[in-house]
Order: structure tokens, then C-alpha cells, then sequence
């Protein structure tokens, strides 16, 4: 009778254990099609990015403009604070055109508060300079944290 139940529970035990690994395989494998969309994807893109990006000169008054409006971003506490003036500042980046791109996607990579983080790619898709795009991806991980960790 011991041997019975015992084999019972060894069989159960191994079962679960092919049950728990298979959930656990399924859900890895989700994962990784997953990552490997977006791998794929941004391969995809980035070449052809590369390949319509033109270099446009940057003047160092464009950039200390840039960096003035950045600057101006970073003492914000929040997007919903001074919106006519950070609009018009948009607008006029915009205006400025691809001159402003490599400036800003510096400021990009280098911005840690919240509202800059918000600000800076809506106004690179604004100007819609597909050189903007590496440093769009580079910034896809750093504002998947919510808002009030990023204010610190």
C-alpha cells in the first residue's frame, strides 16, 4: 500500500514539474518573440533612417538656443506648468528645423528629469528628422519608469 501511494506522488511531483516547466518554457518563448520583433524591427528602421538622414550643419548659436530651451525644461516640475511658454519654445524648434536634431538628441540622451523626458521627443517628432530615431530608442527604456521616479 506504501509503494502504491508513493508512486502516486512521485508521478504527481514529476507531472508538476513538466506542467511548471512548460508554462515557464511558453512564457520565455513569448518573451523572446517578443524582443525579437523589436530587434528586428529596429534593424529594420534604423538603415533606412540612416539612409534618408542628411546632414545638416549646427550652428553654435542653434545649439546654445537648444541648450537655453533644454535648460529652461529642466526647472519645470511638471509638463503641466508654463504650457504657452514650452509650446512656443517647441514651435520654434521646430521652425529651426534639422539643424536642431543633433543638439537635441543629446539633450535626449543626457535628460534625466521627468519633463525634458516628455518634452525633447515630441519635439524631435515634431521636426520628423528620421536622425532622430537612435536616440528615441536609446531613450525607450529610461521612460518606462513612472514619472515620480524620474522626478528624484
Amino acid at each position: 500500500m506504501k509503494a502504491l501511494l508513493t508512486d502516486r506522488i512521485e508521478v504527481c511531483c514529476s507531472n508538476w514539474q513538466q506542467i511548471k516547466f512548460k508554462s515557464l518554457h511558453s512564457k520565455a518563448t513569448a518573451a523572446c518573440t517578443k524582443i525579437k520583433r523589436v530587434a528586428l524591427f529596429a534593424l529594420a528602421v534604423l538603415p533606412v533612417a540612416a539612409g534618408f538622414a542628411q546632414a545638416v550643419p549646427t550652428t553654435p548659436e542653434i545649439e546654445k538656443r537648444v541648450a537655453s530651451i533644454v535648460s529652461d525644461w529642466e526647472s519645470l516640475p511638471s509638463v503641466f506648468d508654463d504650457i504657452e511658454t514650452y509650446t512656443a519654445q517647441i514651435k520654434e524648434l521646430a521652425e529651426i528645423g534639422k539643424s536642431a536634431v543633433p543638439p537635441l538628441a543629446a539633450a535626449l540622451d543626457r535628460a534625466s528629469k521627468d519633463t525634458p523626458m516628455r518634452l525633447l521627443p515630441f519635439t524631435l517628432r515634431a521636426i520628423g528628422d528620421p536622425r532622430a530615431v537612435p536616440a528615441l530608442i536609446r531613450a525607450v527604456p529610461r521612460t518606462l519608469l513612472p514619472p515620480a521616479a524620474t522626478a528624484v
